[in-house]
């Protein structure tokens, strides 16, 4: 199978303006390694490299002053993306705690439980989603789990000293 097609480059050879990604990014960067003769590029090499991966030529020729750039102040070449990361809105954060504080009446639906952490049904109910909360009657026992695993450990401790 083409390497090309194993990192997400379409088959078709149009030029559209795109984020590539920084592994596509690094392919291009070795793909003109190999057309350098004699230290320098060959001539038609950027448009060439930019139709295979389907990108724009200026976005190519971006990408290879980069790693001018890095080789001519004797850095490791690095041509990944400079887009910021981490853009958007941010998580609201909730207190694990919280919910071992909150009544075990109070714990017996994602309502009642939200309203007694004062955080919106949907966000408790996307943390429990993601494995940040154990659901169904595992948060109404959370707390009484943790003293079982307690009890158990000095249960424990006790058999082995006795013996």
């Amino acid at each position: 199978m083409d390497p090309l097609l194993e990192i997400g480059v379409p088959s078709t050879h149009h030029r559209s303006r795109r984020n590539l990604t920084n592994q596509q990014r690094q392919m291009i960067f070795e793909m003109l390694l190999m057309k350098v003769e004699k230290g320098k590029l060959k001539r038609g090499s950027i448009p060439e490299v930019a139709a295979i991966f389907s990108a724009n030529p200026k976005t190519v020729r971006k990408i290879c002053q980069q790693a001018m750039a890095c080789f001519t102040n004797g850095l490791v070449v690095d041509v990944s993306s400079k887009l910021p990361r981490g853009a958007g809105r941010k998580q609201l954060q909730i207190d694990l705690n919280k919910v071992s504080e909150v009544d075990i009446s109070r714990r017996t639906n994602i309502r009642s439980l939200s309203a007694a952490m004062k955080v919106s049904k949907s966000t408790l109910h996307r943390r429990i989603k993601e494995g940040e909360f154990q659901n169904g009657g595992k948060i109404c026992f959370g707390r009484m789990l943790q003293l079982e695993k307690a009890f158990g450990f000095c249960l424990k401790l006790v058999q082995c000293k006795s013996k």
